[in-house]
């Protein structure tokens, strides 16, 4: 007897735990938010099929880690639209890598999750394991504040914080660039910059930012064995990709080149990362260099 009521105790607890967990939970209920009705059911994907929900960007996703997503609409008395799409990622590295790419430079921070973008008629959010975006069909007066109160109670509902990476936050608030993305690979990688054929491969994470009119690139790898191995590769395929770039310049410290559009590009080893500069001669590009190794050094 005791045994059959330990099992059932394991299931009741099982299955409270699984509910806890379904992320069809995060979405209000039909009466949770005033005046609003939801217009269908939510729905929900998988690995399996999360190309049918987002299919130019499924790559994207898999690279940081997917786990699952739900979206759901719902609808006022006056016939306007709010939409919830909830991405769960695998980290609160990888939520923030999304984050990052889907956050523009015109936004306005909103107190919501542990980062969030408002814009006129969405909102993009980071809290923890999860990046979600609250959007509305138009951008009438008041609207704003509804997309808030949606993206408050979905950030009720997420009890954990996440970090932001440490290379996001060198990047930002150390050496103060800007629109700075975290990488995971080259998917995302591409979508900043393609360095081509591959070069810029095997990397562990890296973020990017910009500052004017150059882009810095840190790229880390595993360890000082293995970046040594792709950036020995990296810098034989750079000086033999005649049809992507010229003016190939070995120095010292690094190396340098120009891309098809006459920019300059400059690549300099420290330690487990590379450092890149686009928009920058080498001689300007080693002073930020330099600055950089100081600080991951420390």
């Amino acid at each position: 007897m005791k045994k059959s009521v330990f099992i059932i105790a394991i299931v009741v607890l099982s299955n409270i735990l699984q509910a806890q967990d379904d992320i069809k939970n995060l979405i209000p209920g039909k009466d949770d938010i005033w005046s609003w009705t939801i217009k269908k059911p939510a729905e929900t994907y998988s690995t399996g099929n999360l190309y049918s929900f987002i299919p130019n960007e499924t790559d994207l996703f898999m690279e940081y880690g997917f786990e699952e997503a739900a979206t759901c609409t719902f609808r006022n008395y006056m016939a306007n639209t709010v939409r919830i799409d909830i991405f769960k990622m695998t980290s609160g590295k990888a939520a923030f890598g999304i984050y990052s790419f889907k956050v523009l430079q015109k936004k306005k921070d909103a107190a919501v999750g542990d980062e969030s973008a408002l814009y006129d008629y969405y909102v993009d959010v980071w809290k923890g394991n999860y990046y979600f975006r609250v959007n509305a069909n138009n951008k009438h007066f008041g609207m704003i504040d509804t997309l808030l109160l949606f993206a408050g109670f979905v950030d009720n509902k997420i009890p954990a914080t996440g970090k932001k990476p440490a290379l996001a936050s060198l990047m930002k608030d150390t050496l103060k660039y800007n629109n700075v993305k975290y990488l995971k690979g080259i998917v995302a990688l591409d979508q900043i910059y393609q360095f081509g054929h591959g070069s810029i491969v095997g990397f562990n994470e890296g973020v990017a930012g910009k500052k004017g009119r150059a882009t810095l690139f840190i790229i880390g790898y595993k360890d000082f064995r293995t970046a040594r191995e792709w950036i020995a590769a990296a810098k034989g395929k750079f000086k033999h990709y005649d049809d992507l770039y010229s003016n190939f310049k070995l120095t010292e410290k690094g190396w340098s080149i120009n891309d098809k559009t006459g920019t300059p590009v400059s690549f300099m080893p420290y330690d487990r990362f590379l450092l890149i500069v686009k928009g920058k001669e080498w001689k300007e590009a080693v002073k930020d260099f330099e600055k950089i190794k100081m600080i991951l050094e420390n």
